[in-house]
């Protein structure tokens, strides 16, 4: 029986208990042994520069939400990449390294509406089948510019998820106006935040 691993890649800024939620669901829903989180270094959607330091922080941050968490790991792979990341190039370098895994890629719902501006997204697809953690009970609609490849392995892929309706944008936004956000972030990323006063100028 082939190992299935999954891939849980992420600006990750901060790291907070929806994507935690989301991750572990799809881990159980899927049977993976493992599930390899991988924090991107520049992503195409993303128009800030970070410097290196802020990108390590993001990588610490994500150390210490998931480490614990039985058959999670960190990557790398993309956070010391120079230029922008593209998921469809790690997960070819992850695919060559290890050829006779079966890799499964995890997105939240929310992801969709951007899937036709990805690079190669059925080749993708092909390489590592996608999961997409949506709100149970609703209803998805498939943007314009997929293949019905591409739209056959979505609807394949739409997994009941109970949602932590929590956003990184707001949890920067709260961290920015020293609001408590202990119900949103794990204590070990906000302590590594408050050391290293990230966000605090938003």
């Amino acid at each position: 029986m082939k190992k299935r691993i999954g891939f849980f890649g992420g600006t990750f800024s901060p790291p907070h208990f929806g994507h935690i939620n989301l991750a572990v669901a799809l881990k159980e829903h899927t049977k993976c042994s493992e599930v390899i989180v991988c924090p991107t270094g520049s992503s195409p959607f993303k128009e800030k520069n970070e410097s290196e330091k802020e990108k390590l922080y993001r990588y610490e941050m994500c150390q210490r939400a998931f480490k614990e968490i039985p058959g999670f790991t960190l990557s790398k792979k993309e956070i010391h990449s120079s230029g922008v990341q593209y998921t469809i190039d790690t997960v070819k370098t992850l695919k060559k390294e290890d050829p006779d895994t079966e890799f499964m890629l995890f997105l939240g719902a929310d992801h969709i509406p951007l899937l036709p501006n990805w690079k190669e997204i059925d080749e993708l697809f092909e390489i590592a089948n996608p999961f997409f953690g949506m709100r149970p009970g609703a209803t998805i609609q498939l943007p314009e510019g997929l293949s019905e490849t591409s739209k056959k392995f979505i609807r394949q892929g739409l997994v009941d998820v109970p949602q932590f309706e929590i956003s990184a944008t707001d949890v920067r936004e709260r961290l920015g106006k020293r609001l408590y956000c202990g119900h949103l972030v794990p204590a070990k990323v906000l302590d590594f935040i408050y050391e290293h006063s990230i966000y605090f100028l938003v």
